[in-house]
């Protein structure tokens, strides 16, 4: 089975929910680009990261993310305040050494019900949207 996110819906999504102005974007190489405008006095300030989908396995998936100097730094940042904002999707996100993020869905008390019952085979980036691949479990 497959699913389709468009970019501009992603966006629109995190702008009605999180009030923050975010785009995404095919990268080259196949990666997603995800940018964060912040208006600093009179100016808009891009920033830009661009995350790949290194590994896809059942219930857990493995981002890596390059981008500008200082990048890690915001990162944590951002990392930190999902953490305090949503104590009970973290327990499942993990950061790791080379700007690597694992995300196990079995141990987010709010995925894992479909993680129980959907198998994640895929995520691409594509030209418009995200396709995310994935299969039914069958019950033993």
């Amino acid at each position: 089975m497959e699913v389709k996110a468009k970019y501009e819906e992603l966006g629109s999504y995190v702008q009605a929910r999180f009030k923050q102005p975010v785009s995404f974007s095919f990268a080259e190489g196949g990666a997603l680009r995800v940018t964060y405008t912040k208006r600093i006095l009179i100016k808009d300030v891009n920033i830009s990261v661009n995350i790949r989908f290194d590994e896809v396995k059942g219930e857990s998936v493995v981002l890596s993310y390059d981008g500008a100097f200082g990048l890690d730094t915001i990162i944590s940042g951002v990392l930190s305040f999902f953490k305090s904002q949503f104590p009970e999707l973290s327990a499942g996100i993990h950061p790791e050494e080379g700007h690597r993020i694992r995300i196990n869905l079995l141990e987010i008390d709010k995925a894992k019900a479909v993680a129980e019952n959907i198998e994640l085979r895929d995520i691409k980036a594509t030209d418009d949207g995200l396709r995310i691949e994935f299969g039914l479990k069958v019950p033993n």
